[in-house]
């Protein structure tokens, strides 16, 4: 992630820079001295190495803080347009088809998906990269899961019938280390709990209050919501559907979970008046 941000590229280019200085100095005063070619010859290297591996590191440190930050803005402050502003440059200033570059398009396809915007948040998706299988495992994972999220969201439920089945592909494959198949089985679980909810089946209402308690980050939080709110208003309970689509609309910020959830509610007293009006109340 080095190359992302001009923060970690400074930070890296000046401690190579250093250890380039610091190789000539060393260079010139064992030549000064007297000693046998060799000893400036590996001592100058060993400083070269030595710099090229602290750079990068502090580089990294540099960039993944810088990253986070940003992600900040979408994941802690729910505000997709700024995260956009941000963040949009940064995938292209990374190798194509590398890791970095997969999962820096998935987190501004997150931002454009929190933002509403879904069919340009899948076009954004890389369903592979290149390096070791694991990484291109996970990279094909995160692919069908919001694919799939994305399709739901749009109410697709073939679209979502697909990405579902190419998910459970990357679950069942024999790569997928235990943790990883895990992770991406909750998230199939819940895929076919959002597709359940908008074909009017039954949902597992226990099993979603209790991922709402331990979602990892406040999107998963908002879709849960959505979820239930959804699943309440088709089973009838009025009076639980507003409560989630107004706890839905007060948590959003302003990502499209809270316009959502307000015109829901809109939607909802309006049906509410003409039931008044039909009874002549």
């Amino acid at each position: 992630m080095i190359r992302a941000f001009w923060q970690s590229r400074l930070t890296a280019g000046a401690i190579w820079a250093l250890s380039a200085v610091l190789a000539t100095v060393i260079w010139v005063r064992d030549l000064e001295q007297g000693y046998p070619l060799y000893i400036p010859i590996v001592a100058a290297v060993l400083t070269l190495c030595l710099g090229a591996a602290v750079g990068r590191l502090a580089g990294n440190i540099v960039a993944n803080t810088r990253n986070t930050k940003l992600l900040g803005l979408l994941h802690v402050e729910l505000d997709p347009r700024a995260f956009l502003d941000a963040y949009t440059p940064v995938p292209e200033r990374l190798k194509k088809g590398s890791w970095d570059y997969a999962i820096s398009r998935s987190y501004l396809a997150s931002g454009y998906a929190a933002a509403g915007e879904f069919d340009r948040a899948a076009s954004l998706l890389c369903p592979d990269c290149k390096g070791k299988p694991q990484a291109a495992l996970a990279v094909r994972g995160l692919y069908y899961s919001n694919l799939c999220d994305y399709a739901l969201a749009q109410g697709d439920c073939d679209k979502a019938r697909q990405a579902a089945a190419g998910l459970e592909a990357v679950v069942a494959d024999p790569a997928a280390s235990p943790a990883f198949a895990q992770n991406m089985g909750l998230q199939l679980t819940f895929c076919r709990e959002r597709l359940a909810c908008l074909e009017g089946e039954q949902v597992d209402r226990q099993w979603l209050s209790g991922q709402l308690k331990s979602a990892p980050y406040a999107l998963r939080r908002l879709e849960i919501l959505e979820v239930l709110a959804r699943d309440a208003l088709r089973r009838g309970r009025g009076a639980e559907a507003r409560s989630g689509r107004e706890q839905l609309a007060e948590a959003a910020g302003k990502t499209y979970w809270g316009d959502w959830a307000r015109q829901k509610l809109a939607e909802l007293a309006d049906d509410y008046e003409v039931v008044l009006v039909d009874d002549g109340s």
